[in-house]
């Protein structure tokens, strides 16, 4: 098939001939890995000997230590960032907080990292044999767009011709600078369309462990969890959508480079309906299908972003100090929908908290959520235990009623955590309440281990029970008086 500038699709062949002659070769995911959990410290010394570079990690900040009292000059803080590249982290969230702590607001992501330090990576690379990039599971768009950078200065030499322009809209997009209003244009934005794969994916993955493993009785044992098999399938299966769901942005971006190439005239970020239009049929259905759950979503978020409280807070941190944070309120049916669509429109020191109630399509009663990078910094436990105490008083007051005075829901809600306790299905709200009740720093009280509300995902989410008897107006209540620091 001849190639055609406007809408032709070449063969393989014309295409490789073409981005050869070019030096436009596509950047490979492989080699590539989403491998590292959210909040979790990295031992760079040992990706450097795996021949590895990070991107996005979250937690990468013992090498701040040094700088502590030195003046943060521009020259300094440009010192600190070529710092931890050497090391072999392409990472800005410990940088981010180091710097806030002295007063500085820095905006400088990993993908713009990428960009902007190009010679000190390709440095690395040379010095290191870099073979190989590794990014956070769950990856968002600034892991995916770093990993993608990196990448091409691996194989390549040097950034993509999109790679500038990627670097400040990521940026945009990782500060909570990207506030589209339209979910028209949101969905065809490069932004949404990254949103669109993951979540069509994401249901998909879900939709594969439900029919393979959590609805097969033989990847059960006889507590109804999983088994040594089952666990081995969610491993797999699960890893196979992350990593079809990260390259599957990669061929993305390597059209928009295509394209970019051709019109550079393109901006990147508007519209890339037209590079979509330019990938395999596959590809363009799940964005499409991605897109049409995204436009309804959106919809709805900006009608109930618009009606959420917003205010400031202090939050304790980590470390046990005290910072300022920003704090929404608000009500959705589709609560974890409405957290992730607000981190693109929101500053990442945000609590997010949204409640759901009765009128839920489905999952949690509530959920509160900071974006996972800022969970080594925004510490979420006085909130998740102030939501448990409200918890285990309303249960409280369900259990002295006599049961003939109860409603049939209650006595359902009873019934069901009696038979969790007597089967020992207990749960831990989070991983250190024992050690905070041992030393005063939690109250027995305010303590529920029977379906509780817990805090997970790297301690960056607060979901609420399946059995959460809070109403509206006392999830308010409690959102309003961590505020105040009560």
């Amino acid at each position: 098939m001849a190639f055609s500038e406007r809408g032709g699709v070449p063969s393989y062949d014309q295409l490789a001939d073409r981005e050869q002659a070019r030096g436009d070769q596509a950047v490979a995911y492989e080699g590539c890995a989403a491998d590292l959990k959210k909040g979790t410290p990295v031992d760079a010394a040992k990706m450097l000997e795996q021949k590895t570079l990070v991107t996005d990690t979250g937690v990468f900040q013992s090498f701040l230590e040094k700088y502590k009292d030195d003046e943060l000059t521009p020259e300094k803080i440009d010192s600190i960032y070529r710092e931890t590249i050497a090391q072999g982290v392409i990472d800005h969230h410990s940088i981010d907080q180091f710097l806030a702590g002295r007063g500085v607001r820095q905006e400088k992501c990993a993908t713009k990292m990428a960009a902007d330090y190009q010679g000190d990576i390709l440095r690395v690379v040379k010095e290191k044999g870099i073979a190989r990039v590794s990014t956070h599971a769950d990856s968002d768009m600034d892991a995916i767009c770093s990993s993608w950078l990196v990448k091409s200065l691996i194989d390549r030499g040097r950034l993509p011709e999109i790679g500038p322009e990627l670097a400040e809209l990521a940026n945009r997009v990782d500060y909570g600078r990207f506030d589209v209003a339209d979910p028209k244009a949101f969905a065809a934005s490069l932004p949404g369309t990254i949103d669109a794969i993951k979540s069509e994916l994401d249901a998909r993955g879900r939709e594969e462990l439900g029919a393979v493993v959590f609805s097969r009785a033989e990847m059960k044992g006889p507590d109804g969890r999983l088994n040594p098999d089952g666990v081995k399938k969610l491993v797999e299966i699960s890893d196979r959508y992350e990593n079809l769901r990260n390259s599957t942005v990669f061929d993305l971006l390597n059209e928009l480079n295509r394209a970019k190439t051709e019109d550079p005239s393109l901006d990147l970020s508007g519209s890339v309906a037209g590079a979509v239009e330019g990938m395999p049929p596959e590809t363009r259905e799940l964005i499409e299908a991605g897109r049409k759950k995204l436009m309804g979503s959106y919809e709805r978020f900006v009608g109930e972003f618009a009606k959420a409280e917003k205010f400031k807070v202090r939050v304790k941190d980590k470390q046990g100090g005290e910072l300022e944070a920003n704090m929404i309120v608000a009500e959705s049916p589709e609560p974890l929908s409405f957290t992730n669509l607000a981190y693109t429109r929101t500053s990442p020191d945000t609590i997010v908290a949204v409640y759901a109630g009765k009128d839920r399509k489905a999952g949690d009663n509530y959920d509160i959520g900071i974006t996972p990078d800022m969970a080594n910094s925004l510490d979420l436990r006085a909130l998740c235990l102030a939501l448990n105490g409200a918890e285990r008083q309303a249960r409280e007051a369900v259990y002295a009623k006599p049961p003939e005075s109860r409603t049939e829901d209650e006595q359902k809600l009873v019934e069901g955590w009696d038979r969790m306790k007597a089967a020992g299905q207990t749960r831990k709200m989070f991983g250190d309440i024992e050690q905070r009740l041992a030393k005063g720093e939690a109250r027995p009280e305010d303590v529920v281990d029977v379906d509780p509300t817990v805090l997970v995902a790297g301690d960056s989410l607060i979901a609420a029970s399946r059995t959460s008897l809070l109403t509206a107006d006392k999830f308010k209540q409690i959102a309003r008086g961590f505020e105040a620091g009560r």
